[in-house]
């Protein structure tokens, strides 16, 4: 299971979690703004900016200085100390970076080929270096002083999204033990102008899935996320890519690509389309992504409430997979947050998305899983799935904390002994837990994965029965009372609703204080009912 123990981003909406969050309540961008700069000849449009003075790149690291990577390290300003207590934990050579990126510095570079051609002054402390598509994670490392593998990846508008999904399969491979992962853009001229030149630029705020829209509104951002195998309470669940190379810039025209990165997703999450909680759409405003996208959820979801954020953050494009999944984490973080209507005006929704779920009010949102889509040039698609680390069972688990491992075959969960009152209620005369109670641990543990795989029935898992334990051998004559236990089950055989694991309960140092096998039920809905109607 890949965990994200850390996220960070800026963007239009704030340079802070807590800010982004309020902003995108108020549905208020303080960084959206008009101007005439990037297009010249009085070309007004609205941008999406970072506002606020950027961190300052230090001289050791001035052939990195770009606006680009002065981003990522204002992402990085968010919880620092978390973050960098959170790196220092593994070894150097352990940690990979991976970044995502369009633009690089290519806004610097175009500043001083401007001023070259025209024999002007050019700018003293341009570094050709930063202009690189692979510099952003080449400079986050330099920086960090890691020696892991490093690299960025540039597919456009999928980008940063596809850095999220090659540092997780880094740390399956088992090539590392935690990734830095996410990305960045600037604003530049270069696809200012690409995007003007064909003809899908506004230069009004883009308003994504409108009968009224125009185009997309450029912004700048960057994120980052760091994942790893340590127990988090949110969970990189399922990922899904394709690319379909239906044309070089124009997406699929029923969205086949999208569609089946986001089957993808869900399969790899075991997941079925009414677990998804909210898609935040890729939802350039052009006419043909919108389209294309439109119909793909559609036609797998039906009606799931789903917006594009782009409206508020701008379309960030090498960025917006960081963007949007950053977005997401803080929303599961934070679920009493309000997310906005999709329309200022109810009636400018384009009629082809009726019956999509478009968010037509605000919203609060209910749920423990999420999905990000980002479509980009050449067909390139990716779908990603978020979730909170939820315990998925009807009724209390008292003994278990975190799920940490979970596949068909066996789960890993822990239990936290040290908190407050956690086994007040079973302590005996002499004020000691039985080491009974470790049996026990073993049983919520399988309650807890029947509870993963029984999403085809759409709710939560009722409580099962314990029907034996054989070879049982406790082997501390007390529960520890100060320990983080990790309480381990592999399935030996099943039968429908029944079946047998063995179990195993491991002290902080790894030692096993006990062991069995245990057999257990799970009831149907119906003998259920039947059991408890009384």
């Amino acid at each position: 299971m890949i965990f994200i123990n850390y996220y960070s981003s800026v963007n239009a909406l704030g340079n802070s979690i807590p800010d982004i969050l309020k902003n995108l309540s108020d549905n208020h961008a303080p960084g959206m703004k008009e101007s005439t700069h990037w297009l010249g000849s009085n070309k007004n449009a609205f941008y999406g900016n970072v506002l606020g003075e950027l961190p300052v790149i230090a001289d050791e690291f001035k052939r990195h200085n770009s606006r680009n990577n002065r981003l990522i390290l204002a992402a990085l300003q968010h919880n620092s100390d978390k973050f960098h207590s959170l790196v220092s934990k593994f070894s150097k050579n352990r940690v990979a970076v991976i970044m995502g990126t369009s633009t690089s510095g290519s806004n610097e570079a175009n500043e001083y080929v401007n001023a070259v051609i025209s024999k002007l002054q050019t700018p003293s402390d341009f570094q050709g270096w930063a202009q690189e598509l692979g510099d952003p994670s080449r400079f986050l490392s330099a920086y960090l002083g890691l020696s892991g593998p490093a690299y960025t990846i540039s597919t456009a508008c999928t980008s940063s999204a596809r850095s999220i999904i090659s540092g997780a399969r880094l740390i399956q491979s088992g090539m590392a033990d935690a990734a830095i992962v996410g990305g960045a853009d600037s604003l530049a001229k270069l696809p200012i102008h690409g995007f003007t030149s064909l003809e899908v630029m506004s230069r009004q705020k883009c308003r994504p899935f409108s009968s009224k829209r125009a185009g997309i509104t450029i912004g700048e951002g960057a994120g980052v996320l760091v994942l790893s195998k340590e127990p988090s309470n949110l969970v990189l669940a399922g990922w899904g890519e394709t690319s379909d190379a239906y044309h070089i810039s124009s997406p699929h025209p029923q969205g086949a690509g999208i569609e089946t990165a986001m089957r993808e997703a869900l399969a790899m999450a075991r997941l079925q389309t009414s677990d998804i909680a909210y898609v935040n759409l890729h939802g350039t405003a052009t006419r043909l992504n919108d389209s294309a996208e439109g119909a793909a959820v559609r036609n797998l979801f039906g009606s799931v409430p789903c917006s594009s954020t782009k409206k508020l953050t701008g379309h960030t494009l090498g960025a917006a997979g960081i963007t949007e999944a950053a977005l997401i984490c803080a929303l599961l973080d934070n679920p009493q947050t309000v997310l906005p209507s999709q329309f200022e005006d109810q009636s400018e929704m384009d009629e082809a998305f009726s019956g999509l779920g478009l968010l037509q009010n605000p919203t609060t949102l209910r749920g423990h899983y999420m999905m990000s889509n980002n479509i980009a040039f050449g067909g390139n698609n990716t779908s990603l799935i978020l979730a909170d680390n939820w315990l998925p069972h009807r009724l209390p688990m008292r003994f278990i904390d975190e799920l940490t491992e979970i596949d068909e075959e066996h789960a890993e969960c822990r239990c936290d002994c040290k908190k407050a009152d956690r086994l007040e209620l079973f302590k005996d005369e002499n004020g000691i837990i039985p080491n009974v109670f470790l049996i026990e641990m073993m049983a919520q543990a399988i309650g807890v994965w029947a509870g993963y795989y029984r999403k085809d029935d759409m709710e939560l898992s009722d409580v099962g029965f314990l029907l034996s334990v054989r070879g049982a051998e406790l082997l501390v004559n007390k529960t520890p009372a100060n320990e983080v236990l990790t309480i381990k089950i592999q399935k030996i055989i099943q039968d429908k609703n029944l079946a047998s694991f063995d179990g195993s309960v491991l002290s902080e140092k790894g030692e096993t204080l006990a062991h069995g096998k245990i057999t257990v039920y799970q009831p149907t809905k119906i003998e259920y009912d039947k059991l408890f109607s009384n």
